[in-house]
């Protein structure tokens, strides 16, 4: 599993979707005291195999990160659309690790800062970016932003923002930032990985 280290606090953590099965993620977070009942009964409402697939491989690494680092951990969850805390019970400890997931068809990340909340997104750079223009286009005025690796950037920051309680101006803010940045650094972006990690405290 590749683990980018970006800052002394601050790593993330790339996992294949196809890990494991989903019975056997099923079967190894079976009886697990970290997760509350209503977990898995929002499981078995599912209706996607990759979406519970998805929940069940990012559960199972927030209790590999909670158990090895003897941390709790603060997430945003996408089942409730709020903050979460879940309480390492297997350890007596009052640090917390911050945690974030994005998914695509193929990848799990998880980003985790030791000392503030952190936000991720990551996207295919095969995906159609048609809506993705007129979507910036119609809500910020976005429009000068051609290439698709750029617009899928672009896309990634703000889904990211989505995970934080903050304004649409403050977005909008972010957003204009971004967009002058990917255009200093068009010719350079790879098309396999970019990549923005960005202090938005600063734009409060």
């Amino acid at each position: 599993m590749p683990c980018f280290l970006l800052d002394k606090d601050i790593s993330v953590l790339w996992v294949p979707v196809d890990l494991f099965s989903e019975q056997e993620l099923s079967i190894l977070l079976k009886d697990n005291p970290i997760f509350a009942v209503d977990f898995f009964e929002s499981m078995c409402m599912c209706r996607s195999p990759k979406r519970r697939k998805e929940l069940l491989l990012s559960r199972l690494l927030f209790a590999y990160i909670m158990q090895t680092n003897n941390v709790n951990i603060q997430f945003f969850n996408s089942l409730n659309k709020k903050e979460d805390v879940l309480i390492n019970n297997n350890f007596s400890s009052e640090r917390i690790a911050y945690l974030s997931i994005s998914h695509t068809n193929s990848w799990v990340a998880i980003a985790s800062n030791l000392t503030s909340h952190i936000v991720i997104d990551i996207e295919s750079p095969q995906r159609e970016v048609g809506k993705i223009k007129l979507f910036f286009t119609e809500k910020f005025g976005l429009n000068s932003i051609s290439e698709d690796i750029s617009v899928l950037s672009l896309g990634t920051v703000y889904e990211a923002l989505c995970k934080l309680n903050v304004s649409k101006e403050f977005k909008k803010r972010v957003l204009e930032t971004v967009v002058l940045e990917l255009k200093k650094s068009q010719n350079k972006v790879s098309k396999k990985l970019s990549y923005f990690c960005l202090p938005v405290d600063k734009y409060e």
